[in-house]
Order: C-alpha cells, then structure tokens, then sequence
C-alpha cells in the first residue's frame, strides 16, 4: 500500500480520513498544529500505523521530511475563522498550500488532493426551466445565481486557482480539488451540529426564510454530505487517473429543503415547530455579536500575551450561515458519479444516528465559540 501524508490530520474531516486509511493498509503520516492529536485513533498511534508530526503549512521547513517517500498527499487543512484579517486566510490557506505544492513537488509525490469548499459557488435564488433550484456546477460558475461569499471561501477559490496553476502536469504533480458542500458527521461542532443544539434548548423554534416579489415564503434547499462519503471520495480519486487535474462537487444525490431538515431535527430531538419563519435579519443580529465578541476576545488575548497567542476564538454562528439557510446552496455530482462513484449516505436516514450521539455526550461537544491552534513558531 502506498505512503500518505494527511494536513489538518487532527481535525474533523483529516481524522475520520486518517482512520479511513490506516484501517485499509495505508501507511499514514498525520501533520497538525496541535502538539498531541486528540482525535486520532490511539491503537493507530501507538502501534505505528499513523506517524503523528506537529507541523505548519506556512513553514516549509516543517514540511521537508513529511513529504520525503510519500506517495499521496490529502489537503483538508485550512484557516477557517471569519474573525480574523483576510490576510490570515490568505497565509494559510493560499500561501500555505503552494508551499505544500512546492515541497511535495520537490519530494517527488505524484498526486495531491487539494480541499477546498462549496462556498465558493455562494447562494443563490435562481431556478431552472423546470422550477427546481439550479445546481452549482464543477466548470460553470455563472451557475451560482446572487453571490453571497466571505472571506474565507474567496481565500478558497484562490487557493484553487493558484494550486492548479503552479502546479500541475507540468511539475509532474497531479492534483485533484474536492468541493464538500455542508459536511455533517460525528467528531463536528460546526454544520447542522449547532442549530440541533439551538433546537434541543428551545432557542430555534422555527427556521428563518425569506419572501418572493409575492410575498411568498421561499423554501430554501441545500446539499450535504456526510463525513464519511467524503473520505471515501477522496481515496477514491486519488486512485483514478482520469480525476487529474479537475474539480469535483461532493454532494449526496437528493438536496434537501431547510423545512423538511428543520422539521426532521424537531422530530428526532422531540421538539415541536413554531408556527411560521424567523426573520432572517432578526437572526443575523446576535451572530454579528459573537463574530464580535470573538474577535474582543482574540485581541485581548494577543494584547495578555504579549503577541504569543497560542490558540484563536470565533463564533459557530455567523451571518453567512444564514444566507446559507434561506437560499439554495445545492450541487451537482453527476461529475464524480460518472467516474462510478456512489454516496451511500442520505441526511435523512444518517442524522438519527448523529443526533443520539449528541443526546449520549449531553452536547458538550458543542460550545458556542471554538478555539483552534494558532501558527506555530
């Protein structure tokens, strides 16, 4: 079996992948910025089957000896904090990739699979001739209707542009860019996971929407899909000659509406529906509030530390998430599907499982802020 390197091995998606392929005879090397990985299997760690390495993509020194002898490089580390300047963003998640680029090329690695997000395509309310909410295509950007991007998604896009760019064919390393629209699973505190919080403590009681030039209530639809069917798409593209070079959606087949997830969280969680829609701007108030609390925070933190801030906060809801509830965010797969991938995951029989997790761990695994490593060195 091959020798991997896994970016961002310690966080939701990087540890349920290097699980996925310890379990099936890789050879993993795992790199995070934490010290000591909290995520990642034990039994893989101790008996060597996973060769933890605290690293940072914006220093290349770091990366010298955990590209040496690898054959495949995962990608799904990235910055994602809309709390801090852009050029943070930028540092990490544009500058940093191309120093991978650069020193997996060096090293000789033959294939890349580059991680970057379905918030790239925005939200939109356009339909097409049928009625149905237009799907975000993988070469067609003009699909996306009303752009709604932050930051952190611009930093993505250009990370993609500049990776297949720099390097590709012609430097003989093969990359391939993933597009996860929201991606649920166990191990997550961002997603569905804090609004089914919100459910469960009878602060969301009803979704947010907004009104059509009738004044009709506009049933907003999404793509997800689960942690595991994104691994497993990620493997299996790094071993599929024809995926070089190209951007791929990860999506499950069947979008599904914001009513129809909102009431399948109520029923799961026991919890009945208020009657009618939340304001989106109403909702958008106290998410400019923890952006802004985090953001209070963070400076502090820097100012007590003397510049050595160790670990950054920012908020699990923000503005951009609503956007993202009360306009179409869906995606197209036909273009992975035709490679004859399949997703064996549908959201409406997947989440039962998540949320009985939650109810076992009391939900403690889903604060309000989030912490995350700062760069090291």
């Amino acid at each position: 079996m091959p020798e991997v390197l896994v970016t961002g091995a310690d966080g939701f998606v990087g540890s349920h992948l290097v699980d996925y392929l310890a379990s099936h005879g890789y050879t993993v090397r795992a790199m995070d910025l934490r010290e000591t990985p909290k995520n990642i299997s034990p039994s893989y760690l101790k008996y060597g089957v996973v060769e933890y390495t605290q690293a940072d993509l914006t220093n290349p020194e770091s990366l010298k000896p955990l590209v040496d002898g690898v054959d495949v490089v995962f990608h799904p580390a990235a910055l994602f904090n809309l709390c801090i300047s852009p050029d943070k963003l930028w540092e990490v998640n544009v500058n940093g990739t191309l120093k991978l680029c650069k020193e997996a090329s060096r090293a000789g690695v033959k294939r890349l699979i580059n991680w970057s997000s379905s918030t790239v395509y925005g939200a939109w309310l356009d339909s097409d001739e049928e009625g149905n909410p237009r799907k975000a295509v993988e070469d067609d950007f003009s699909s996306r209707g009303d752009r709604t991007i932050n930051e952190y998604a611009h930093s993505k896009r250009k990370q993609e542009i500049r990776a297949h760019a720099t390097y590709n064919l012609e430097n003989d390393l093969r990359i391939t860019t993933v597009r996860p629209a929201n991606i649920y699973g166990r191990g997550t505190s961002m997603g569905l996971a804090f609004p089914l919080k919100n459910i469960k403590k009878g602060l969301l009681k009803r979704p947010p929407a907004i009104r059509d030039e009738n004044g009709e209530y506009i049933q907003a639809y999404s793509s997800q899909v689960h942690v595991d069917d994104v691994v497993r798409a990620a493997v299996f593209l790094a071993n599929t000659p024809e995926a070089v070079g190209k951007h791929y959606n990860l999506a499950e087949d069947t979008p599904i509406s914001m009513d129809e997830l909102f009431d399948l969280g109520c029923r799961l969680l026991g919890k009945e529906r208020k009657e009618g829609y939340d304001n989106p701007i109403a909702m958008k108030i106290p998410a400019y509030l923890f952006s802004g609390i985090a953001k209070a925070r963070n400076l502090l933190a820097h100012i007590f530390t003397f510049g050595r801030l160790k670990t950054r906060w920012y908020p699990l809801f923000d503005a951009e998430s609503v956007e993202l509830m009360v306009k179409h965010h869906v995606l197209d797969n036909s273009k992975i599907r035709s490679l004859g991938f399949k997703f064996e995951h549908d959201i409406r029989n997947s989440l039962e499982a998540i949320v009985k997790h939650h109810e076992e761990t009391g939900w403690k695994e889903i604060p309000m802020f989030k912490r995350e490593p700062a760069k090291i060195g």
